[in-house]
């Protein structure tokens, strides 16, 4: 049986839906391999795993209060800066303490990780890299129009860095074809040195109807045709953009905005919705 070490600080909680898919891919791992989940002490987050017979290794450095955002909050127009750094740093010590609590016999998956800390270890343990396979979960290492100018900086700047991990790691994994084919584009990637791991979805929850769909979000009585926005509400995303000319379309399409808060509230769309006049047109799930 092989052994294979997951690194995920968060048990996936720092990717868009992370949690639900690092659960499922572990449910599916440990099936056919002996599994270890090195993560940080959070109760909240482990407890699930360890229910389902997942082998969880904690870091013995930090704890999950001790790495929480808002403890910067303090710091005023300096938090983000600093936290930023603070987050390279406390990632790279986590790397050193999953890979050397690990052992040559394993395959090691980072689920979840930060770039910069993973290139400045990677620099100094390239053989660590070698036999690591990478989660990617994002394809947008470039300058997006919108998108906060230090955001489009930062990424800019990774863009590099990451194209050489991605090509001297084991392999690559992301959880859609659409992030798959990008990277493949913008970092010139064999293939074959890349494979698609999608979304599980729980076959033991019933498919809901049109009809059914629809009661659940008070729309029973909605006889338009229903476009849906779903994710976390991001700039780069053009949901504000998406607002501004829902008014040109034809009024038999309703536009359903459904997610969790990003860099766009949800005060924001609210008052986006109010100043184009399109309430009539739109319908929010948050």
């Amino acid at each position: 049986m092989r052994q294979v070490a997951i690194f995920s600080p968060a048990a996936g909680g720092n990717v868009g839906h992370g949690f639900i898919y690092a659960y499922k891919l572990c449910n599916f791992l440990k099936e056919k391999n002996q599994l270890r989940l090195f993560t940080i002490d959070d109760p909240k987050k482990t407890k699930a795993f360890e229910d389902s017979g997942i082998n969880i290794a904690l870091s013995s450095k930090f704890k999950s209060g001790r790495i929480d955002k808002k403890r910067f909050n303090k710091l005023g127009i300096l938090k983000n800066p600093v936290y930023g750094l603070f987050r390279i740093y406390y990632n790279y010590i986590l790397l050193k303490e999953f890979y050397r609590s690990s052992n040559k016999n394993e395959f090691f998956h980072l689920f979840e990780f930060e770039y910069t800390a993973l290139y400045i270890y990677s620099l100094f343990h390239y053989k660590d890299l070698k036999k690591s396979i990478l989660g990617i979960h994002i394809a947008d290492f470039k300058w997006i129009k919108n998108r906060p100018f230090a955001v489009n900086i930062y990424k800019s700047m990774l863009h590099r860095p990451v194209s050489w991990m991605l090509h001297k790691c084991m392999h690559t994994t992301t959880h859609g074809e659409a992030t798959r084919t990008l990277l493949i584009k913008d970092f010139s990637l064999p293939p074959e040195r890349i494979s698609s791991l999608q979304y599980g979805c729980d076959i033991k929850i019933p498919e809901l109807s049109k009809t059914d769909a629809r009661k659940e979000i008070g729309l029973a009585l909605e006889k338009r045709k229903i476009a849906l926005f779903f994710g976390v509400f991001r700039s780069d995303k053009g949901l504000i953009e998406l607002i501004n000319c829902i008014n040109k379309l034809n009024n038999d399409i309703l536009v359903l905005i459904a997610g969790s808060e990003g860099n766009i509230s949800f005060n924001n769309i609210r008052e986006s919705i109010r100043k184009g006049g399109v309430a009539n047109q739109v319908h929010t799930e948050f």
